[in-house]
């Protein structure tokens, strides 16, 4: 079966597009999980650590350019009584494309509760396709501050047939968790975008949890709520089914926040 790779991004956002040979697999053998368990700690703890990721381009004289994407909360600090929360996402979500004089760019982040909150781009690296996102805390309309959660990223790759769940927006749709399991690790040729977007050379975690365009950026968890992985891309067969997703594993997720942490002299948790 030959099948693309398609970024999934939404809106005006870009697909990466490639074919090779894949050999099927079954999505929940020689699992074990406790679905019904997982669901509910799912909806109770790792939606509140889900968010939307909107950005605005407007060129110079021209329509504001909208594409979305997906992230997940993982770590937060308070600097001098303000709270702050940090997103992991792809880079291909929010890197800037037009950068004409006169051009506007913004990030804005949606919770899941639907609170929007403008956010800054504290690092971001093509070669991972991936972007670490802060915001500040809002609060609720009583003034109320509005508590959400944050994810741990696990300290290893996970094995083989282990359960896992994409959780993130597809096609703009909240709070959205599909159930797969990981399958291999394969490294995949990409193309569709420049390499300033997405330039991933390792190999990615390749995954069976459904995802459609608007999941880039989102976590792939396991039991725990860990992040296992970070989800940038579907494979697609020639009919348009879905096949299967690839993600930025735990252990590159972890060496990128720790690039971010020594090139911008701060700290993110890791």
């Amino acid at each position: 079966m030959k099948k693309r790779i398609l970024a999934t991004v939404l809106a005006t956002g870009c697909c990466l597009s490639a074919a090779f040979s894949f050999s099927g697999c079954d999505l929940f053998s020689n699992t074990a999980a406790d679905y019904e368990k997982w669901s509910a700690s799912i909806a109770e703890t790792a939606l509140l650590s889900n968010v939307n990721i909107k950005k605005h381009e407007t060129p110079f004289q021209g329509n504001t350019q909208i594409s979305q994407g997906s992230g997940m909360i993982f770590h937060t600090e308070t600097i001098e009584g303000e709270v702050y929360y940090y997103a992991l996402t792809n880079n291909h979500v929010i890197h800037e494309k037009i950068t004409s004089l006169g051009s506007s760019y913004a990030v804005y982040a949606y919770d899941c509760f639907d609170n929007v909150y403008t956010s800054s781009v504290v690092y971001a690296d093509a070669a991972y396709d991936l972007a670490v996102i802060s915001f500040s805390q809002g609060t609720d309309v009583e003034g109320n501050p509005i508590l959400l959660n944050v994810a741990n990223i696990a300290e290893s790759n996970p094995s083989g047939a282990t359960p896992v769940a994409a959780v993130g927006n597809p096609e703009g749709r909240h709070n959205s968790s599909t159930f797969g399991k990981t399958i291999r690790y394969e490294t995949v040729s990409v193309t569709g975008v420049t390499a300033a977007e997405s330039n991933v050379a390792f190999p990615a975690l390749v995954h069976s949890a459904f995802t459609l365009s608007g999941s880039s950026g989102c976590a792939v968890i396991d039991e725990k709520l860990e992040i296992v992985g970070v989800h940038y891309a579907c494979g697609y067969d020639q009919d348009g089914e879905f096949v299967e997703g690839y993600a930025v594993p735990a252990l590159k997720i972890r060496e990128f926040l720790l690039a971010a942490e020594e090139k911008k002299g701060i700290e993110l948790g890791v």
